[in-house]
């Protein structure tokens, strides 16, 4: 692939900007509980993953890694990142990328980072791709000069610090909310007396429940060749899935469309706001709530429970559900050999722990705003994400010119 060359850059090959090293290949023989760790592309997706060591003292220094390497993943999983989690020993399938004089490192990666996917429609294999050292030869970037590289590194990596932050604070928000969950679904808001049950401990004044106890109805959605009333996308009526089910929201995505005859064949499975929906499989037991908006919508193998209202509030049901204690149930009942599944049945079942109506209105608020901060967080992170990838875009193609001071 050729590179058209932006004024007062160059275009040259990816392997011209740096030295691409691949990692050592190891045996399983190899492999210690002692020594430095060996960096695989299960480390590069998950640096707390469960890792090997090597003890021998033959190790290459080409193949030692440090803080701050540049690591280049160019099978399967196909990425690159800076090194950060200690010392360690480099297994084959990775590039060390020690950058050539004249080019800066972080530019390098992101560099790397934005010929992913040209590299890969290049590359070797179908169901899982290779990348090796002939294609970086036959692929041209543009590099501009120097300080240039470090100016457009340095306004991408302030918005990669963003990201990382805002990351944070959602892995926080979340931990917060799952206390929030363990802690008031079961002790509740300001209790002093408390009574054993087959859950554990519950405050005195809550009672017992099962499921089935507490709703008009426990059904499953189209399970029978739903594939028969799908329609154009937009030309009939949505349709919910396990993809649409989160923890406490629907997703506005991935949605398919029923005929109006389908849909009115499926009247059983014809959804209410207000109605708790719940996954069989997959992401066993996620729950939410139909919004007003969804009211009249169909859905495709997937549990709703339309609650008796004087006895308890659709979110109510349906935090306890996604809740810590509510999952040991789904965990616990779930059937099936290839694809677990959490049936109807099951879900009947389940014994909830019911406070009065005033006090679980004030616990649904209480969750509600973590959701609302982790939604929040979310929304932000994911617009740091597209601004990331819009900066990469302009940036590296030179379509738009960083400032890059006198010296």
């Amino acid at each position: 692939m050729t590179h058209e060359v932006t004024e007062g850059w160059q275009s040259k090959p990816l392997s011209d900007l740096g030295e691409y090293q691949n990692g050592r290949a190891f045996k399983p023989a190899d492999w210690g509980t002692e020594g430095l760790p060996i960096i695989r592309i299960a480390q590069i997706n998950n640096p707390y993953s469960e890792t090997n060591y090597y003890s021998g003292s033959d190790v290459q220094e080409k193949h030692l890694i440090r803080d701050g390497d540049l690591l280049f993943s160019w099978s399967a999983t196909l990425t690159a990142l800076l090194w950060k989690n200690g010392d360690g020993i480099l297994n084959q399938h990775i590039f060390k990328v020690v950058e050539n004089e004249g080019v800066d490192k972080n530019f390098l990666l992101y560099t790397i980072l934005h010929s992913i996917d040209g590299l890969a429609s290049h590359s070797h294999g179908t169901t899982m791709k290779h990348i090796k050292k002939g294609v970086l030869d036959k692929y041209h970037v543009g590099v501009p000069p120097l300080p240039e590289q470090k100016k457009i590194a340095e306004v991408l990596s302030s918005v990669d610090e963003a990201i990382a932050a805002t990351k944070a604070v959602i892995d926080q928000t979340k931990q917060v909310k799952k206390g929030l969950l363990q802690t008031l679904l079961t002790k509740g808001i300001g209790h002093t007396k408390f009574k054993q049950t087959e859950l554990g401990e519950i405050p005195e004044s809550w009672e017992l429940k099962k499921a089935d106890d507490l709703c008009m109805t426990i059904s499953v959605g189209i399970v029978i060749k739903p594939a028969q009333y799908y329609v154009e996308a937009g030309s009939g009526i949505k349709a919910l899935r396990s993809a649409n089910v989160r923890e406490g929201y629907i997703e506005d995505d991935k949605w398919v469309y029923l005929s109006k005859e389908g849909h009115e064949k499926n009247k059983k499975s014809q959804l209410k706001a207000g109605d708790v929906l719940v996954v069989r499989s997959g992401y066993t037991g996620t729950s939410c709530v139909v919004p007003p908006e969804y009211n009249g919508t169909n859905c495709i193998d997937i549990i709703f429970a339309r609650p008796k209202h004087n006895l308890v509030i659709s979110e109510f049901l349906s935090a306890y559900i996604n809740s810590p204690e509510g999952r040991k149930q789904v965990l616990k009942s779930e059937g099936g050999l290839a694809q677990k599944h959490f049936n109807v049945t099951e879900l009947k079942k389940m014994l909830v722990p019911i406070p009065p109506k005033a006090e679980q209105i004030e616990i649904v608020r209480h969750l509600e705003d973590a959701q609302t901060a982790t939604r929040l967080n979310e929304a932000k992170l994911s617009q740091l994400q597209a601004l990331k990838t819009g900066l990469m875009s302009d940036l590296l193609t030179g379509r738009k010119r960083v400032e890059v001071p006198n010296v």
